[in-house]
């Protein structure tokens, strides 16, 4: 933990704790994944304001909004109720893709964007010049691989 610590500045602090290890471990596989990077349309504080996000049709909260005008891809996808945006990294070939619901007016929209392929919202995309907003994010999340690992044929011995 300490080594992960240490090479990730802090931002994965723990990778394994006491629950997962016990007095017939003898291995431990472990993965981490440290991404941190400046979009190549760095979103500048001033622009950053409290704004409600739309968590579905009847609930919103207050978040810091940040907010941009840029030249980016985009892709407007009627018959999925859904609009996508590409944003680029800099000084690298990554970017993070952001799909959207035009309105999130129910569930099922949410379900017709879960089935869109990745490849055909590619298609889609052209350069256009439009008012990004996000809310201010980090993601991090812990995904348990023994289910994983059985289901591709590991098992214990």
């Amino acid at each position: 933990n300490t080594w992960v610590s240490n090479a990730t500045h802090e931002r994965i602090r723990d990778i394994i704790s006491s629950h997962d290890v016990g007095a017939n471990t003898q291995a431990v596989l472990t993965n981490a994944i440290y991404f941190k990077a400046k979009w190549q349309h760095q979103f500048e504080t001033i622009d950053t304001q409290q704004e409600y996000f739309h968590l579905n049709c009847d609930e919103n909260v207050l978040v810091p909004m940040m907010s941009q005008t840029m030249n980016i891809r985009y892709a407007y996808m009627p018959n999925h109720n859904a609009v996508a945006i590409e944003l680029p990294y800099r000084e690298t070939d990554l970017s993070m893709l952001v799909i959207m619901p035009i309105e999130a007016s129910s569930w099922t929209d949410l379900v017709s964007i879960s089935q869109l392929e990745l490849s055909k919202v590619l298609e889609h995309m052209v350069f256009r010049k439009i008012c990004v907003k996000l809310p201010k994010f980090s993601f991090n999340c812990t995904i348990n691989v023994h289910s994983l690992l059985t289901q591709v044929g590991c098992r214990l011995l």
